[in-house]
């Protein structure tokens, strides 16, 4: 399950997605720093009920950076998520997504476009190709002279 679904889902296995040091700075209210899964966790159990995930907005990345934008009951959340050789995230920052041009305004309809929701299904299946790649080269034998 991906950090998206699980959110949505308010499915407390997020918390696996993450590294067992994992950072979180979280500016939806106020800013806040979580370190370590255990704290993660209690996180989500809480931010499932007070900023349930809606729709995808958009997705994209930042360098080596997965950048997730989403909307929530009070608005739009930008998410970025640093990932570790493992594919556990390692670093998350987010807040609220503030658009000040008019232009910018995301529509319904954007909110459902299907080309997004296919991009996002393109990098999640690429992050699972390098996680599995990253697996098995962890299991090739190991020689040291």
């Amino acid at each position: 399950m991906d950090w998206l679904d699980a959110y949505r889902a308010r499915d407390l296995s997020i918390g696996d997605l993450y590294a067992s040091d994992a950072i979180l700075d979280c500016g939806c209210k106020g800013r806040i720093t979580i370190v370590g899964r255990t704290a993660l966790i209690e996180y989500w159990r809480r931010q499932f009920d007070e900023k349930p995930a809606g729709a995808l907005k958009e997705l994209s990345t930042d360098g080596d950076w997965i950048v997730v934008s989403y909307a929530v009951p009070d608005g739009m959340v930008q998410a970025s998520l640093k990932f570790n050789s493992f594919g556990e995230i390692v670093r998350t920052q987010c807040g609220p997504l503030r658009m000040t041009k008019q232009s910018e305004r995301v529509t319904l309809e954007q909110l459902f476009d299907p080309d997004l929701q296919a991009r996002y299904a393109e990098i999640l299946d690429l992050r699972a190709r390098i996680k599995d790649a990253v697996s098995a080269r962890n299991k090739w034998p190991r020689f040291e002279s």
